[in-house]
């Protein structure tokens, strides 16, 4: 059986640049946890003065309450976010026959932003993932679907990192207005993916190029939403917080590279990608 080509890239070092949603985040509970500690104070009844006033000298020689909860926050909090950032994984599938193509390009440009926002980012070909299957399509041949096309291949491989992944980037060219036969014919076979629901609650958006500007990208990025969907996914486009609230999906055309637009939509969803997946953590 041959391997699965997979492209993999990971961060280096253990810094890790924090999302802005995270950082809201944890101001959001370090004030709360002060508010609480201040309600604490001013909730202390009369009868407990006295005593209060003979531990004030030796009050005055620790920190504050709540500033020594506030460090151990930060630092409980810390800990858990590398462990967060440093176990997300996006994964891109990339529907073309071409695995150096306008569709990888602009895939990578997703992946590359979500590494720069802490993820560790993989690549599969699907033509890689089909590549030992005796029928390249689905026929249905058991409800619910038995595995017998899937163990022991290069899909079980793949479906394997789909169950690990954190979030997908669906790409494809645009083939007589919709997705590659070979984009298709990976997910008809993931029937075993929906029963097993695997996918249920992932976040996932959608990448597709064209050869014309109005050739059919956007028919083909909600074929990739419709796909999506029917998993069970949580569907973004290529808007982010930080940016604006974008459209569909990232759309391309030929040749993607110097589609500066595509880039920088790709780019956003990166960015989005990650902030969307570390909510559902």
């Amino acid at each position: 059986m041959s391997e699965v080509r997979v492209e993999h890239r990971m961060s280096s070092g253990t810094t890790r640049q924090l999302a802005p949603a995270v950082i809201i985040r944890l101001d959001r509970m370090i004030q709360e946890k002060r508010q609480s500690g201040r309600n604490d104070k001013s909730s202390v009844g009369a009868e407990h003065t006295g005593m209060a006033h003979r531990q004030s000298k030796k009050a005055e020689d620790k920190p504050p309450r709540y500033k020594k909860t506030e460090c151990s926050l930060v630092l409980d909090f810390s800990i858990f976010l590398v462990w967060r950032l440093t176990a997300m994984l996006i994964l891109a599938i990339n529907g073309s026959p071409d695995k150096s193509g306008n569709t990888a390009f602009l895939l990578s440009r997703v992946l590359e932003e979500a590494k720069a926002n802490g993820a560790k980012v993989d690549m599969v070909h699907v033509v890689d993932a089909l590549e030992d299957q005796d029928k390249p399509y689905c026929d249905a041949c058991s409800s619910p679907c038995n595995r017998s096309c899937i163990d022991g291949t290069n899909l079980e491989q793949v479906f394997n990192l789909l169950e690990k992944a954190d979030g997908l980037v669906l790409g494809s060219p645009v083939y007589f207005g919709t997705v590659s036969a070979q984009m298709k014919a990976f997910w008809d076979k993931s029937r075993c993916v929906r029963t097993e629901k695997i996918l249920i609650g992932k976040v996932g958006g959608a990448v597709s190029v064209g050869a014309s500007r109005f050739g059919g990208q956007e028919t083909t990025v909600r074929t990739l939403h419709d796909i999506m969907l029917i998993q069970g996914m949580n569907v973004i486009g290529d808007g982010s917080a930080g940016f604006d609230a974008g459209h569909q999906g990232v759309c391309g055309q030929k040749p993607a590279d110097e589609d500066k637009e595509a880039i920088k939509r790709a780019k956003i969803m990166g960015t989005r990608i990650v902030e969307e997946a570390a909510k559902s953590r």
